[in-house]
């Protein structure tokens, strides 16, 4: 396709956020939220090998990595904070 992963990520995150922050207005949504978790969670760990790689092996920083891994962590964050205050 020739467009960066960091590209799409940073146009699927605030999507992902704005899902979250629109489902914790409505009740039972307690498995969207868990759901929500960990994809964030699993974003998030494929994120920072990412950004390990880039010091470890090419010395350099990405910053639509570092964006993308604060859009993860705010989205993870979203989805715990939904969780518990959800009910089924």
């Amino acid at each position: 396709m020739g467009v960066p992963v960091c590209t799409i990520a940073l146009i699927v995150y605030p999507l992902l956020i704005a899902l979250a922050a629109l489902t914790l207005r409505r009740s039972g949504t307690r498995n969207i939220f868990f759901l929500i978790t960990v994809l964030a969670s699993m974003g998030l760990m494929l994120n920072l090998v990412y950004i390990y790689n880039e010091f470890a092996y090419i010395q350099a920083v990405c910053v639509f990595c570092i964006v993308c891994t604060f859009l993860i962590a705010a989205n993870m964050i979203l989805g715990v904070r939904g969780y518990f205050q959800s009910t089924e």
